[in-house]
């Protein structure tokens, strides 16, 4: 089949599979020193012979100025994270988080990100920072008690021990009921209940339920 059989929207979708290669994750082998010096050369040439009325439906990367097309932290650091390093976006965002607070623009950031347009209950946002969000309404409330099922497991290791340490801190005073995904993370609390098919099958504090051989003991050993 050539390109005249197909219909406007194969087109565009074949069109848009080139966009969607990143050299560094899709290691095809197609990108060279030479193919990279073309393609920087018909960005520029693209940019310079855009027609006028086309000027404000693309933003170029500017050093000079801000790009509204991209995210705060994209500006800052004029370009992407490179994908395929280990835990390459946690130490990046650490240093940004480093910079801002050095210059004292932290305040600034905190209330550019506000004014972010989330979408449709937050659509527009991660699954992780919906859930953050979610847990943040729900403290802001002061329940007697907070219910919170599964909420961190959208979350890395190290943030669901920060987020769980954070909200029970904040909670210190009132009562806490705690769905977890990780059976260790029950050392946290005064009292473990560990459910089987639907029904109770031990309660105790963590110290004697972790060793006795019963359900948390073994849960802990398949983890």
């Amino acid at each position: 089949m050539g390109l005249k059989e197909l219909d406007e929207a194969e087109r565009r979708a074949l069109i848009s599979l080139p966009f969607k290669l990143i050299a560094t994750r899709h290691r095809l082998g197609l990108i060279d020193e030479s193919f990279e010096a073309r393609v920087v050369e018909a960005r520029r040439h693209f940019a310079a012979n855009l027609p006028g009325e086309l000027n404000r439906s693309i933003e170029f990367f500017d050093p000079a100025q801000y790009n509204s097309a991209a995210t705060l932290q994209d500006n800052i650091l004029f370009g992407k994270i490179v994908t395929g390093q280990a835990e390459a976006g946690t130490r990046i965002t650490a240093l940004v988080r480093e910079l801002l607070d050095e210059l004292g623009l932290r305040p600034l950031v905190v209330t550019i990100g506000l004014d972010y347009q989330v979408g449709v209950g937050g659509a527009r946002l991660a699954v992780a920072d919906r859930q953050k969000i979610a847990l943040v309404r729900a403290l802001i409330k002061r329940p007697t008690l907070l219910v919170v099922d599964h909420a961190v497991a959208p979350l890395d290791p190290a943030s669901q021990q920060r987020v769980m340490e954070g909200i029970l801190a904040e909670r210190k005073e009132r009562g806490v009921v705690w769905v977890l995904q990780r059976p260790d993370l029950a050392e946290r609390f005064a009292v473990v209940l560990v459910m089987e098919r639907g029904k109770l099958a031990e309660k105790g504090a963590f110290a004697e339920l972790k060793s006795n051989g019963g359900p948390l003991h073994k849960l802990l050993i398949a983890a």
